[in-house]
């Protein structure tokens, strides 16, 4: 059974900063001080995933209003093809059934194309824009209700703070 539990991510902290920078490359990582202080916000939520007792990744999770943004979502390298992650997306379209749930997939590369793949295989889908931040484009993947550009821009500035708001430029672009 898996198991998502937030309580127990702090003591986990040192295995998920290893899958964090095993999983995701410089550019697609904040800064980890940032990852760490930010988790610590009422609005963002650091869950350790556990296959019954077996810790096997994290999932870090920007909420805002009716929108939860999946900003990370990582299963340990010696787990991965075994299903976890299908799992932990289904636990988190439960715990957040009454928001917009949104996943951004990084420029469609060919590891990024896998993953896009992936959350349209587990019932996410396209939505209508992209976002643009920092000169590279994003695919914007949801579940549940339709979401709106300014939805997701909202959760992303609130997680940013006006300093780094103004920094990352993050633009809609509808399709």
């Amino acid at each position: 059974m898996l198991i998502l539990d937030e309580n127990k991510a702090n003591a986990d902290m040192k295995q998920i900063e290893r899958v964090y920078k095993e999983n995701f490359s410089q550019n697609e990582r904040i800064p980890l001080w940032l990852f760490k202080s930010r988790s610590k916000k009422e609005f963002v939520r650091l869950f350790s995933i556990y296959n019954e007792s077996q810790w096997i990744g994290f999932t870090y999770v920007i909420r805002n209003k009716d929108t939860a943004l999946v900003r990370y979502l990582a299963i340990d390298q010696k787990f991965q093809g075994q299903g976890f992650g299908g799992k932990a997306l289904e636990q988190l379209t439960r715990t957040f059934h009454k928001k917009h749930i949104c996943l951004m997939v990084g420029p469609l590369k060919e590891k990024q194309s896998q993953y896009h793949q992936f959350y349209l295989d587990h019932k996410f889908e396209k939505a209508n824009f992209m976002l643009k931040k920092s000169n590279a484009l994003y695919d914007v993947v949801q579940f549940g209700d339709k979401l709106t550009g300014m939805e997701l821009t909202q959760a992303l500035d609130k997680f940013n703070g006006p300093l780094l708001k103004l920094r990352s430029r993050t633009q809609v672009i509808k399709i």
